[in-house]
């Protein structure tokens, strides 16, 4: 992967939040950087906060 380069990780588990998913990211590769959350439309409007589908945008940098 280049540096720069740009990640979309998808985290679909009512029972993992997104500290889960980021910090997995952190142990497992430390040179990939959370840049920002994708919020989901209107129409997907979760029923428990929290629960629904997260979507992360990451940076890897070298």
């Amino acid at each position: 992967m280049n540096s720069g380069s740009l990640l979309m990780l998808c985290l679909n588990s009512p029972d993992l939040d997104e500290e889960f998913l980021k910090k997995t990211v952190a142990d497992e590769c430390s040179n990939c950087h959370y840049i920002t959350e994708i919020e989901p439309p209107e129409v997907f409007k979760e029923a428990m906060q929290g629960k629904g589908l997260k979507v992360f945008i990451f940076e890897y940098s070298i």
